[in-house]
């Protein structure tokens, strides 16, 4: 098993401003950790709304260093740790393409790594692991994830307004797409 070091405290912080919900604006600090952006607010009185700190999205060629390998089974590693956001994937996914309903019961149901709280990952947690510097398909770090389908993966968030879809990420592109839910597409999840 590689040791990694905590990537985000590898570069400096940047501060700055950005207008949000209604106008305001609040301190937000910019966390850069090689290939990741994390955004954290930051408050010196009570914020006047709640406001959570975004999932890091992969910004340019996520780099094998960013993960930590783990799970040792048959010869193989089954997880991957981000180390920047703490989850963890699962790193090779079933080839069965599942309707949204079945790809979020297949991750309730996964039992890995002696784990049992998997789960689909949100849009913004899938969309972190896309790795924009590869020229081809999939847009995925192939040492991280071997074996990823140039191919839509579901995510667990909806599509508002409409019941009947969700939200994916093209593995081909990158590019965040939403899908009625009956439709069949891969699954990777996340912890």
């Amino acid at each position: 098993m590689n040791t990694i070091r905590i990537a985000n405290d590898a570069l400096p912080k940047l501060f700055g401003f950005f207008s949000i919900a209604l106008g305001m604006l609040f301190p937000l600090q910019l966390s850069l950790a090689q290939n990741k952006v994390v955004v954290v607010p930051l408050f010196v009185d009570e914020p006047p709304v709640e406001i959570q700190p975004t999932a890091p999205v992969a910004i340019s060629d996520p780099d094998e260093a960013d993960y930590t390998l783990s799970a040792f089974v048959f010869l193989f590693f089954t997880i991957a740790r981000d180390n920047i956001t703490g989850l963890e994937w699962q790193r090779l996914e079933s080839d069965t393409l599942r309707t949204w309903e079945q790809a979020m019961d297949e991750c309730a149901g996964l039992e890995l790594g002696g784990n049992t709280d998997w789960r689909l990952p949100d849009i913004v947690e899938l969309h972190s692991i896309v790795d924009y510097g590869r020229a081809s398909s999939p847009v995925a770090d192939e040492a991280v994830f071997p074996l990823t389908a140039g191919t839509v993966y579901w995510t667990a968030s909806n599509v508002a307004g409409d019941s009947a879809s969700a939200w994916g990420i093209d593995f081909s592109t990158g590019n965040v797409v939403s899908n009625p839910r009956d439709f069949n597409f891969f699954t990777r999840c996340v912890r």
